[in-house]
């Protein structure tokens, strides 16, 4: 009896061996933060803090991503996401200064270590074939530690401030709409004390 290939190698074998680019989207907004084995291609780890919000107009993947970036530190900015490294300039990316806030440029295909935005500011590149692994593999972190430090049971911190743990992707999505709204509201009113003192 044979191995049954993954359905990501499924969908990738129906298309002639390339994903959709919209798989690799949903692909990074769920696993990108989970990930380990991210580097660039110059060599430097990446760990995606917060993946990004999706973009909704003319401009990259995804808004507002915090990365940790090995050597450099915190690093806040857009992601672009592509199927080859080469994409970049048929989609005209490189003449667009709506992508000159991409801090992260990711591809499965990639040819260098960098990709020039139209500001003349180079974007660190990153091989992003390691989304495509399932999760019960290395490459995603389970309950050890990270090269970071350990990583934090997100379901576990919210069940501490009354959260309980969700069953349904539709409950998933209210609490962290409800965790987050009660965070900004704590953080606006710290913010508040804060400039009356």
């Amino acid at each position: 009896m044979g191995a049954v290939a993954s359905p990501l190698r499924q969908i990738a074998e129906d298309r002639g061996g390339r994903i959709p680019e919209r798989l690799l989207a949903k692909l990074w907004k769920e696993r990108a933060a989970r990930l380990t084995a991210l580097r660039t291609e110059s060599g430097r780890r990446i760990r995606v803090v917060y993946p990004g919000r999706s973009g909704v107009t003319a401009g990259p993947d995804f808004r507002d991503a915090l990365l940790e970036v090995e050597g450099v530190g915190f690093v806040r900015g857009d992601v672009e996401l592509h199927i080859r490294q080469k994409d970049w300039d048929s989609h005209g990316h490189c003449g667009d200064p709506n992508y000159n806030g991409v801090v992260f440029h990711g591809a499965l295909e990639v040819h260098s270590e960098e990709t020039r935005l139209q500001s003349g500011v180079q974007a660190p590149v990153v091989d992003l074939s390691a989304l495509l692994v399932d999760s019960a593999t290395p490459a995603f972190e389970s309950e050890s530690d990270s090269e970071f430090g350990p990583l934090i049971d997100l379901w576990q911190v919210l069940s501490q401030r009354g959260f309980p743990r969700p069953k349904t992707l539709d409950e998933v999505e209210k609490s962290l709409d409800l965790a987050g709204d009660r965070r900004f509201q704590w953080k606006s009113s710290w913010l508040f004390q804060c400039i009356q003192a």
